[in-house]
């Protein structure tokens, strides 16, 4: 049995740092959402045009969402 927990407890460590690492992009790129939208406001967006929301809703999915919204 100790096998058992032992591997239980590698998958879980494994899921929780992908999780975070999954976290961390999702924050990158909201932020660099946020950053062109700024951008294209202060250009008056001549020429340019500020990510529509499904683009931002889809990059803000979640643990667990799987792309699902």
């Amino acid at each position: 049995m100790s096998r058992v927990d032992a591997y239980k407890s590698c998958i879980a460590q494994f899921v929780e740092e992908h999780r975070e690492a999954a976290r961390k992009h999702q924050e990158a790129a909201n932020q660099a959402i946020g950053e062109w939208n700024d951008f294209a406001s202060s250009t008056g967006n001549r020429g340019v045009r500020a990510a529509t929301k499904p683009a931002r809703e889809q990059l803000r999915v979640g643990a667990g969402d799987h792309g699902q919204r």
